[in-house]
């Protein structure tokens, strides 16, 4: 985390519990494997090839997101989520990566300075996920992730 911590100025990446159905791929092989969630098992989502991760377990638990064992249990995922810098986007099935951040200088407060310190957002800096409302009729809201170090499984869970 410190290396994203350096590309934010030093702030703290916004990092969230979310839930995630791991469709055909068995939870075990994400919390077991060496990439953890590996969106090369994507093919396919809204917002294009990501992790996906919702807000409401509900979204993640049902039968088009939910791992099934042998014995008929749904299986999901609560994961830590760096969701850092995130944008709002409509679904975009040609999504990557996040799109690049505005170029920007911004004062940064500094207690007992009025104006601040100057800092910038190279150009080329990309937004760290994505956030939309997935499933019809707006059921929750999910984040997108385009790389495999930002999200880290936390629990397994099982319902009947």
């Amino acid at each position: 985390m410190t290396m994203l911590q350096n590309d934010l100025g030093g702030e703290r990446p916004t990092v969230q519990e979310l839930f995630h159905g791991t469709g055909r791929t068995p939870p075990h092989m994400i919390y077991n494997g060496q990439e953890g969630f590996d969106m090369r098992f994507c093919d396919q989502g809204m917002w294009g090839i990501a992790s996906y991760f919702a807000v409401e377990a509900a979204y993640s638990n049902t039968d088009r997101y939910c791992y099934k064992n042998e014995r008929g249990e749904r299986e999901l995922l609560v994961a830590d989520v760096i969701t850092g810098r995130t944008i709002e986007l409509p679904p975009d099935a040609s999504l990557r990566m996040p799109p690049e951040m505005p170029s920007m200088t911004w004062a940064r407060p500094t207690p007992g300075i009025e104006s601040g310190a100057a800092a910038s957002m190279p150009s080329g800096t990309r937004y760290d996920s994505v956030t939309g409302v997935g499933g019809g009729g707006g059921r929750s809201r999910v984040y997108m992730i385009y790389r495999h170090d930002r999200a880290y499984p936390k629990f397994h869970g099982r319902a009947f």
